[in-house]
């Protein structure tokens, strides 16, 4: 970036704009002094002091105005604001000019507001909020209060200490505070808050120091990887986490943090230097950092939310490549990274040319009528390209969208009612300013559902025409009825009005579907006689028979002698 070689370098932050604000230390026979910069699109602008030697950056905002302290031409350290080419002193709580009545600003949103810590006319620090030129203290009546993180809306986080009572963080807007405490805590200390107003932090308790994410009026503790601490550094608006957690005595790995979940980046390093640190996550998830290298040095790494890289592996063949360290990464995939030429400190801006990446989508084979799940998985050199869109379609017509996990997949539910047969299921991610578009095809196999038809069993008398069959469905997918089948039901029986009583078979067939694999079940007809016919048939039957009783014939006479 061009930025003096000195004695030390400090990257205060970067917009996502990839405006980068730091500041430089010289040291010298004649003493120390300090200057601020900001590199915007090429451009260095040394930011000049409010009248000192000392000027020390600490944050920039979307666009490109610069907070941080430098002293005045009395020596005083006070807070200030750059913007429009022009340095503008914030002033102190205290109204008061001297060595010991100081400020720091620790942030600034889009819209100009910012928040820090200084010295009120109590005596005790306190945090302020300076916005339209008016410098306020908003928490008058405690012992000790600092802002630390401020958002578009106005929400501010930071830590404060009232009579009686220890540390706590807090969540601040309009006058109000919300106190972030947890069961056990002894103490803790709100450090970034996003644009939804979820907080991310420290808390205290007797197992040790833990990072904890505030969101929906609840405080998660996000352990540890089975160490004592655990420590937040970076915070997106999805709520992910980029940090650090110890694992043993002294080794500690970078983490991300997914739905209160801590994710061990791992690290580049070995024993007894297995050591690596998260700084910054963007909003598709993607991490920087700094991990020791086998032999002890270190590097810069860059990961994807699951493992790292060397980042130094993933620059053009033209690129500066003495990079030690990433401090911040940007929605736009823009990294500063610092390292050492000849023993100096540099900053550098990367920024991303498009990274190959290998979609494949997953073969299906489904019911007719059952969910479709399509699932696609986004990789870039093997590793999982995280929070990315990737699109889904069948035969060309778009179903839907999904986004890709800390694995990298993608995962849909497609309409059910594709009709059976072989269908072509494509899978496209667009690409973005850090990765290459990619894409591709798969067969979705819908086998036809099965449908029973059965005859619905039914009764006559005998010499009776038939009556009108009828059957039932069992199969039919949900919200479907025997309307979406083709053909005509029609019936079949041996009984005629002829035929005697008894049972028969009653068998239907006719329909056909492209969705449906249609078999039928027969159903009984049951010829009876009514009871009249029953009497008359019995008759006959015995005269057939033979068996017909005749009465007995008497003589008028008397008996014969």
């Amino acid at each position: 970036m061009g930025l003096p070689l000195t004695n030390g370098l400090t990257v205060a932050g970067m917009n996502r704009h990839g405006a980068v604000a730091a500041y430089t230390v010289t040291s010298s026979s004649a003493g120390t002094s300090s200057a601020c910069w900001r590199y915007d699109n090429g451009l260095l602008t040394n930011l000049g002091t409010l009248g000192g030697n000392v000027c020390v950056a600490t944050a920039i905002n979307d666009f490109g105005t610069v907070v941080g302290q430098s002293t005045t031409a009395e020596g005083y350290l006070h807070p200030f604001v750059y913007a429009n080419g022009q340095m503008i002193d914030i002033g102190v709580l205290s109204g008061v000019n001297s060595i010991d009545d100081t400020g720091i600003p620790w942030a600034i949103n889009s819209s100009g507001a910012i928040v820090g810590q200084s010295l009120a006319a109590t005596g005790e620090t306190h945090a302020f909020l300076y916005e339209q030129g008016i410098l306020q203290d908003i928490d008058p009546t405690a012992l000790f209060s600092a802002a630390l993180g401020i958002n578009d809306a106005g929400q501010v986080t930071g830590v404060r200490i009232l009579p009686g009572a220890s540390g706590t963080a807090y969540r601040y807007q309009n006058g109000v505070f919300e106190d972030i405490s947890a069961p056990g805590a002894q103490s803790s200390v709100g450090r970034l808050i996003n644009q939804t107003g979820a907080v991310a932090g420290s808390v205290t308790t007797s197992a040790g120091q833990h990072a904890f994410l505030f969101s929906d009026g609840a405080e998660r503790d996000l352990g540890t990887l089975g160490g004592t601490n655990s420590f937040p550094s970076g915070l997106n608006d999805h709520g992910q986490i980029a940090g650090f957690a110890f694992i043993s005595g002294d080794t500690f790995h970078a983490v991300v943090a997914n739905d209160g979940v801590l994710v061990d980046l791992g690290s580049l390093g070995s024993s007894p230097g297995d050591v690596s640190r998260a700084r910054s996550i963007n909003a598709s998830g993607q991490v920087v950092g700094w991990t020791n290298m086998p032999d002890g040095t270190a590097t810069a790494f860059f990961s994807t939310g699951a493992g790292m890289h060397d980042l130094r592996g993933l620059l053009t063949p033209d690129s500066t490549t003495p990079i030690t360290d990433a401090l911040y990464i940007n929605d736009a995939g823009q990294i500063v990274a610092t390292g050492l030429v000849d023993g100096r400190p540099h900053a550098f801006l990367l920024t991303p040319t498009s990274v190959q990446t290998e979609l494949s989508v997953a073969a299906v084979t489904v019911r007719y009528g059952t969910r479709i799940e399509l699932s696609a998985t986004l990789l870039s050199a093997s590793t999982p390209v995280t929070q990315r869109a990737v699109t889904f379609a069948i035969d060309g017509a778009t179903v839907g969208t999904a986004i890709t996990d800390n694995t990298g997949v993608a995962r849909l539910t497609a309409p059910h009612k594709t009709r059976a047969g072989e269908h072509t299921v494509s899978a496209a991610f667009p690409g973005d300013e850090l990765y290459a578009s990619s894409s591709s095809t798969a067969m979705l196999n819908v086998v036809k559902a099965r449908l029973m038809v059965t005859s619905t069993n039914a009764t006559r008398h005998v010499g009776a025409a038939n009556p009108e069959f009828a059957a039932s469905y069992d199969g039919l997918v949900p919200e479907e009825t025997p309307t979406v089948l083709d053909g005509a039901l029609t019936f079949a029986t041996s009984a005629t009005e002829a035929s005697p009583a008894g049972s028969y078979a009653i068998t239907a067939s006719g329909l056909s579907s492209p969705n449906y694999d249609i078999s039928y079940s027969d159903g009984t007809l049951t010829v009876t006689y009514d009871v009249r016919q029953r009497v008359e048939h019995g008759k006959a039957a015995r005269v057939a028979a033979g068996t017909t009783r005749r009465r007995p014939r008497h003589s008028k006479s008397g008996p014969r002698s």
